[in-house]
């Protein structure tokens, strides 16, 4: 249940998990974690010892040991990253316990902005956001998540438990914000993209070419490791054969990751945004080929096996303006969403304002 309450800073919002219902999924996470502890700690374990004997040629207990560094480097290589995946899991499991068995959520609208406060145990965030930049509050139906859309994102709230939490905090809200239920005022390209020159003195429009280049070094990074792991694996082969395919496995895999990250750095999806269509086109190494042409957009609206509601902004193409009538294709997703419309919705909202192409929501 939401709790509301009109102090001197302004609008307070509280929630906490309620219901007994809650206690069996942290039973379940309960004992899952211990089955999780009990991996950590034997995979940790066998990475210092292995390291140990690899630096000292003893074993904790002081007696020596000879092992192979080749095979070592390689299966410590598979464990380290195994076990990176594996704290991951596990960190994201216990806040999940963590909310379900001890967490608040807080939202205070003030004067000048609005502040979110979230609990999960011992552990508190925060997060402050300009009134100034808020644009509509709705709830999202899939997870009953109260959600701000703001000029260029959407932010998550607090969660609304019941129709009528939902119908008392949409109230509370838009009053003390003055605001409706749904985003208003003028079209903002939303977080992600960016308008930019291409070579050719086009303005098109891209993906955050900052957020691009983090990819194309993450993944770098991670055919790094596929190599450093093979390579001991490769050498090791030479004597024992076995490990020939382990070898060869992690070398498709690094392969496959530095074509990516190479695709990440030199090519691109832009939009070339003309006056009443939009062209898609894909670019290599500085030269652009055309791959689409669109003049109208659609938002549809469709659900999945799970129940979860997918939000696509589709660009179609009539034939009106394309030179190549016989196209495969008369359609493309430019963004898609799950459980969130704001980013295709935004998205083409700014792309009919940008091109005066027709738009059209469900």
């Amino acid at each position: 249940m939401i709790h509301v309450e009109h102090s001197p800073e302004g609008l307070i919002l509280r929630t906490r998990p309620e219901g007994i219902g809650r206690f069996g999924g942290a039973l379940f996470l309960g004992v899952w974690l211990c089955f999780w502890l009990v991996g950590e700690v034997i995979v940790v374990g066998v990475l210092v010892s292995g390291g140990w004997v690899m630096l000292t040629g003893r074993e904790f207990s002081g007696q020596p040991r000879t092992i192979e560094p080749v095979s070592v480097l390689g299966v410590g290589g598979f464990l380290l990253v195994w076990v990176s995946f594996w704290t991951l899991g596990g960190a994201m499991a216990i806040a999940e316990l963590l909310r379900l068995v001890s967490s608040e959520e807080t939202l205070m609208i003030g004067p000048a902005d609005l502040t979110i406060r979230r609990r999960r145990g011992p552990f508190t965030s925060s997060r402050t956001i300009p009134r100034a930049d808020v644009r509509g509050v709705r709830v999202s139906p899939r997870h009953r998540i109260l959600v701000l859309d703001t000029k260029r994102r959407s932010f998550d709230l607090v969660h609304v438990p019941t129709p009528a939490d939902e119908h008392q905090t949409i109230l509370a809200v838009g009053k003390a914000l003055g605001i409706g239920t749904t985003a208003s005022g003028n079209a903002t390209l939303p977080e992600g993209w960016e308008e930019a020159h291409a070579p050719e003195g086009d303005r098109v429009l891209v993906r955050d070419t900052r957020v691009r280049r983090k990819q194309a070094l993450v993944v770098a990074a991670t055919a790094v490791v596929f190599w450093a792991i093979a390579l001991p694996f490769a050498w090791s082969a030479m004597s024992h054969p076995s490990d020939l395919t382990a070898a060869v496995i992690l070398t498709i895999l690094a392969a496959l990751s530095g074509l990516c990250a190479y695709w990440l750095e030199v090519g691109r999806q832009e939009i070339k945004l003309d006056t009443e269509r939009l062209v898609v086109r894909r670019r290599w190494r500085g030269e652009a080929r055309e791959i689409f042409i669109a003049d109208r957009l659609e938002l549809e609206l469709s659900t999945d096996s799970d129940g979860d509601t997918w939000y696509k902004l589709v660009a179609r193409n009539t034939g009106a303006f394309d030179p190549h009538p016989r196209r495969f294709k008369d359609r493309r997703t430019l963004s898609s969403a799950m459980n969130d419309p704001f980013e295709p919705t935004a998205l083409g909202r700014w792309l009919a304002a940008r091109t005066g192409m027709p738009y059209t929501e469900p």
